[in-house]
């Protein structure tokens, strides 16, 4: 038995690292906009513009989720990794219905009603 050269190795490792970038661009959203409202849920961060000026502000007038954690009884710390957790256990959907079911449930924690 001969064991493989520094050559097939590397060219081995390329190769897998490659099937790996091409499994992850197929994961994507298959929406951009679906993408950026999820994002927006998260982070807070939509696309807001200021009327007068035209510049774009970071900060949204509405309490997005992870702003919500801030004023949460147990404190941030406490909130925000359990945030991430639930947005982690739903990144494997890909199809916009149940996306759509995701942010509509988002929608309905962040309203509080």
């Amino acid at each position: 038995m001969t064991l493989p050269t520094y050559s097939q190795r590397r060219r081995r490792i390329y190769e897998q690292e490659q099937s790996a970038r091409d499994f992850h661009f197929e994961m994507s959203l298959p929406n951009p906009e679906m993408r950026r409202q999820v994002i927006s849920l998260y982070k807070g961060r939509g696309d807001t513009s200021c009327r007068r000026h035209g510049s774009r502000s970071g900060l949204t007038s509405r309490a997005e989720l992870l702003n919500l954690g801030r004023d949460y009884p147990q404190g941030y710390a406490y909130f925000r990794p359990r945030l991430h957790r639930a947005f982690m256990a739903n990144a494997h959907l890909r199809e916009e219905e149940a996306i759509r079911n995701c942010i509509a449930r988002a929608e309905y924690v962040r309203k509080g009603e």
